[in-house]
């Protein structure tokens, strides 16, 4: 039961440290195209270091198809309706990712909200 325990702690830590940092340091994402400055490609850089961590993901796998999952990415900064069944999606911008009543995700699913207009 100790090493769950302790596990589950290091996870939960883990976590809240990174909604700390999302909220502290990174701040709020917005809608329009990418600026390409350097402290908004460090922040983007650094919030996806810390969400594709296996600590945060074995942290939020055991509340998969869960109502817990979706108030975990609530408080990263999602807008997720009722009724959400998902995976743990893979998503940087969590302030620009909006999923309605009712939705189903599968599994692998990746989640890239940046404006691509001048790549096409």
């Amino acid at each position: 039961c100790l090493p769950w325990l302790l596990d589950f702690g290091n996870g939960l830590l883990y976590y809240l440290e990174v909604m700390v940092l999302k909220w502290l340091l990174v701040g709020r994402f917005r809608e329009g195209p990418r600026t390409h400055a350097l402290w908004d490609e460090f922040r983007r850089w650094l919030l996806e270091r810390l969400v594709t961590s296996p600590t945060f993901e074995d942290f939020c796998s055991p509340f998969i198809n869960t109502e817990v999952l979706c108030i975990l990415y609530r408080l990263l900064g999602c807008s997720i309706g009722k009724r959400v069944q998902m995976d743990t999606p893979r998503v940087i911008e969590f302030d620009l990712l909006t999923v309605e009543d009712g939705v189903v995700f599968g599994s692998s699913v990746l989640i890239n909200a940046a404006d691509q207009v001048e790549y096409k």
